[in-house]
């Protein structure tokens, strides 16, 4: 469930813990607060039932550390555009791993061969347990490509390391 930074700390902890009561189908709650409330976000992710991914408030390696030093998020959803790229994006994946924390690649409304660079990092990396590549629903198809996509599906959890894919269906 993404609250994209909806919520005030109390309203968050209200809330999450609302859903953990009801016993809902929710795996993790992303950036329920403000990006620059770091200090509100650690408060909401230890007072809290389930797992509260950074995204908004990730942009770069120090921002990453900085959640996990501060104990400020339990996930961190990474964007290749976001971080400016593979290798800073990877710098934030390994952080994450050495502290055991799990990643979700996210996108932008970006073009296709972004979202293919972001699936071979997903891939490459066992701590990317969540893929959540839906630009491929706000694009039309890009010129480039040889067949006209008419609908992507995703892997929203990866259940092994060796199951993660993202294809066209319907290509023509």
């Amino acid at each position: 469930m993404d609250a994209n930074q909806g919520w005030t700390p109390k309203q968050a902890i209200h809330a999450i813990n609302r859903f953990a009561d009801l016993d809902l189908n929710i795996q993790f709650v992303e950036q329920p607060v403000r990006a620059d409330d770091l200090d509100g976000l650690a408060h909401v992710t230890a007072n809290v039932g389930l797992p509260v991914m950074a995204d908004e408030a990730v942009h770069t390696y120090r921002d990453a550390l900085r959640l996990v030093n501060m104990h400020a998020c339990d996930l961190i959803n990474i964007k290749l555009m976001k971080t400016g790229g593979l290798s800073q994006a990877t710098k934030i994946a390994e952080l994450c791993a050495g502290y055991g924390i799990d990643c979700m690649v996210g996108c932008m409304i970006e073009a296709p061969i972004s979202l293919a660079a972001a699936v071979a990092f997903a891939s490459a990396h066992a701590n990317v347990q969540y893929v959540d590549l839906d630009a491929a629903y706000m694009i039309a198809p890009d010129a480039t490509c040889r067949r006209r996509v008419t609908r992507w599906t995703a892997v929203t959890s990866r259940p092994s390391r060796s199951t993660i894919s993202v294809r066209a269906v319907g290509a023509k």
